[in-house]
């Protein structure tokens, strides 16, 4: 019908089916805004025309940048945390190619976590394939320091951000989100394979003692001052005026609605 469509996130990867649907997306859309340099590059290596293309940062950023989140000595009282003792944020998705795996993958993440007795907010899982799984796994090794939460408010999980020592799982937020917190990430396995990641980000497999050396690394005071200096590659907080600013200035003619690719 020839009705303009625009797609937020273009051209990003990910170990996870996502990426193919992302990409999918791609070539049924008119104009592409990519969170950085590096996804706006695929979206035009797809054969994109560059006139369609705007590299206009990740739009999730911008309520953190402005401040939308709870403030820390709020999140500190709702989730009983002592802000004196290290914090662990944990969420951990299924990866739908690893299904057959993923009971063993939760069991190996929880002994790691287990490992160091630290106050720990579990955030529980999506519902992709394996997610019942996965829960169980969850539950079943739970320990008394842990707190399972299936949901909460964009701007507590937020605030979670704020304070926490790691953040440990395979959730995009640990790439995209936590730079702009400058706060450690242990991504675990292949979730966010091939995304790009700032120095905050420390990559391990699904084996305990990979996972136990990944969160080591992450809490000691030489990698948190590495974690400090990074630089969130998925924005500044000001995407929304960006893709506004797009908006109301492209012309809605043949050369936006009819498609060319340029291969």
């Amino acid at each position: 019908m020839y009705i303009p469509v625009a797609h937020i996130q273009a051209g990003e990867v990910s170990g996870n089916i996502d990426g193919i649907t992302r990409h999918a997306i791609t070539k049924f859309v008119h104009i592409h805004f990519a969170a950085n340099k590096d996804a706006a590059s695929r979206v035009l290596r797809m054969g994109e025309e560059p006139h369609r293309v705007f590299d206009v940062g990740a739009p999730m950023l911008d309520e953190l940048v402005g401040g939308f989140i709870t403030p820390k000595k709020e999140i500190y009282r709702k989730f009983s945390l002592n802000k004196k003792k290290p914090i662990v944020l944990l969420v951990v998705h299924s990866v739908t190619e690893e299904f057959d795996q993923t009971e063993k993958q939760m069991e190996n993440i929880m002994k790691a976590v287990s490992k160091f007795g630290y106050q720990t907010i579990i955030i529980l899982n999506n519902s992709d394939a394996g997610s019942s799984v996965l829960r169980r796994g969850i539950m079943r090794n739970k320990k008394p320091f842990m707190s399972i939460f299936p949901n909460m408010k964009r701007q507590d999980y937020a605030g979670l951000l704020n304070v926490a020592d790691v953040i440990v799982g395979n959730s995009s937020s640990g790439i995209i989100e936590a730079p702009t917190f400058k706060l450690p990430a242990v991504n675990i396995g292949n979730r966010q394979k091939g995304r790009m990641q700032s120095t905050n980000v420390i990559n391990v497999g699904y084996l305990v003692n990979e996972i136990e050396k990944g969160i080591k690394k992450a809490i000691s005071p030489s990698f948190k001052r590495v974690a400090k200096e990074c630089i969130n590659p998925y924005g500044d907080g000001k995407s929304s005026k960006r893709i506004v600013d797009v908006l109301e200035s492209i012309p809605i003619d043949d050369k936006l609605l009819i498609k060319r690719i340029t291969y």
